[in-house]
């Protein structure tokens, strides 16, 4: 569950709560952030990296993407994250 920002990266020291993925080199330092939104959604944005992100068929390069069903979240060829919503 996502609950505050989360910042994805190779170095993403910016904030408290991040996913450090070191040994992608596709990836930025600083490559992007998730975003909890008070309607449930979820807000990604991609914070200039030099390939940009995927969610499902759609490029983000410096931009930002909000999620309101599951969906795949690509970083790098070689990493993708499986977003699932669980309502209660």
């Amino acid at each position: 569950m996502v609950t505050a920002p989360l910042a994805i990266g190779r170095e993403p020291s910016f904030s408290p709560f991040a996913v450090q993925l070191a040994g992608y080199l596709d990836i930025s330092r600083v490559h992007g952030i998730l975003r909890p939104m008070p309607d449930g959604s979820l807000e990604i944005e991609d914070l200039g990296s030099k390939y940009g992100t995927r969610v499902g068929d759609t490029l983000l390069k410096a931009g930002c993407f909000r999620v309101y069903t599951d969906a795949e979240i690509q970083f790098s060829q070689a990493f993708t994250l499986h977003l699932r919503f669980i309502r209660s």
